[in-house]
């Protein structure tokens, strides 16, 4: 079965989606496919209800039919000619939505229109409770039923009533709609102000808390209407949440008594909950203490970080000052050298010869020559040298270059060492200078000097 309010509450769901995506294409099926459906087969124009030509094989007295500009039947089938306003209340919330997003005025004006009918045949203003609000309306008869209403009969039509006043800035939509508040709070609910509907397929108490805070938002210069509507709001949180915190946290569709503590999850209520916690939410002020927490937790963190940044600097800094002093007690220890190569010949012992050095036959002459084999003789020159050492040389020079002359494990260790000296030097100079030095005349003077 064709139902006209079905068609308004998927076209609310895309304009939802379009809001919330930016997705133009949800915002063309709101309009095409559901508002236009209703438009083009259910909805009564101002020119159809002048010329009393209506859908829905619909016949009524002229001077009812006058007025029914605006009406849309609850179903898409001409035999069924009931107008109900649950239908009716989302109709004017989609056309009023659409008028403030696209900014075209056939939404509007099909909204304003609608809003003057349900204002003529099926609101009343002079009642008490639910029968503010007509549950259907007969447009045959021309008789509206205020029997069995509930607030989901009203609280769209408040909401799209709401933006239309906002829109337009029409005196006469806001007064109705600062009317009709006041009568909407009380209808539906008991002393302590908690709404007692608790039917679980009926969600028009989630409507109705969600269509009061449209209403503040859009009037906000009405502070009390504003004062009235926060008080509303706070009474259903409250309830929401202490039913649920009694028994096992399940939300219920009645707010008066706690949540069964058995049995499966009652989707309605979890669906009504949602309504008030968004609503208490978007008008709860700000947490100052939360921003003050915010804005401390921000000046320690740049204190700590400041401090980790400013010690790893320094921890830096002292290791490069430390490497640089390292380098420079280094360079002073180890002084370079261009050209010369400094030798740090060892201290010669007491009574060390230096020894004869026999060459070989090689391809260089000899130094000098003295009974048929060459020989180069190293003198020591020191001043520590005794006058035992160079006799001990002399006798050497008699006897010829077969005598050999032990002078013991100390002598040959010193030796040593300085032939490893001049091996380094040579090695680091990278050349030779030419032959050895000729201790054969250096020998001849000295064994003049002491002759004299």
């Amino acid at each position: 079965m064709l139902i006209q309010q079905d068609d308004s509450d998927f076209g609310l769901a895309e304009l939802s989606a379009y809001l919330a995506y930016d997705d133009p294409v949800r915002r063309d099926n709101a309009t095409w496919y559901h508002w236009g459906a209703i438009y083009n087969n259910s909805f009564i124009s101002a020119a159809d209800a002048e010329s009393n030509k209506f859908s829905h094989n619909l016949t009524t007295t002229a001077a009812c039919g006058e007025t029914l500009g605006g009406m849309i039947f609850m179903y898409g089938y001409s035999d069924i000619q009931d107008v109900w306003s649950r239908a009716l209340g989302p109709w004017i919330l989609l056309s009023s939505q659409l008028a403030d997003i696209t900014k075209e005025s056939i939404y509007l004006q099909a909204a304003e229109l609608s809003i003057q009918f349900m204002q003529s045949h099926m609101l009343n203003l002079t009642a008490e409770g639910a029968s503010i609000v007509a549950h259907t309306f007969n447009a045959s008869t021309c008789e509206p039923s205020f029997n069995s209403s509930t607030s989901a009969d009203l609280a769209q039509f408040i909401e799209g009533l709401s933006i239309v006043a906002n829109i337009t800035q029409n005196q006469n939509y806001t007064q109705l709609l600062f009317d009709l508040i006041p009568l909407a709070v009380r209808a539906w609910t008991n002393p302590q102000g908690i709404m007692f509907e608790n039917a679980s397929l009926d969600i028009g108490k989630g409507y109705m808390v969600r269509s009061l805070l449209e209403a503040k938002h859009r009037n906000p210069s009405n502070t009390a209407i504003n004062d009235l509507i926060d008080a509303f709001i706070n009474v259903q949180f409250n309830a929401v949440r202490t039913n649920a915190n009694l028994t096992n946290n399940n939300y219920n569709s009645s707010w008066i008594g706690p949540a069964h503590s058995s049995g499966p999850y009652d989707l309605a209520g979890g669906i009504l909950a949602l309504h008030v916690l968004n609503a208490a939410s978007a008008m709860a002020p700000p947490d100052q203490s939360f921003a003050n927490h915010s804005a401390g937790s921000s000046t320690n963190i740049r204190a700590i970080v400041g401090a980790v940044v400013g010690g790893v600097a320094g921890v830096v800094a002292c290791v490069l000052i430390g490497l640089i002093y390292l380098r420079r007690n280094r360079a002073r220890e180890l002084p370079l050298h261009e050209d010369a190569v400094e030798l740090s010949t060892p201290a010669k012992a007491e009574g060390v010869v230096e020894p004869y050095m026999l060459t070989g036959s090689g391809t260089q002459p000899p130094a000098n020559s003295k009974g048929g084999a060459s020989y180069t003789r190293m003198v020591d020159l020191s001043p520590t040298g005794d006058s035992d050492v160079t006799a001990q040389s002399a006798q050497s020079d008699s006897d010829g270059p077969s005598a050999a002359v032990d002078h013991g494990p100390d002598v040959v260790s010193g030796l040593a060492r300085r032939l490893d000296n001049l091996i380094d030097a040579l090695a680091i100079r990278g050349e030779v200078d030419g032959l050895p030095p000729d201790y054969e005349t250096r020998a001849a003077r000295s064994d003049v000097a002491s002759h004299q």
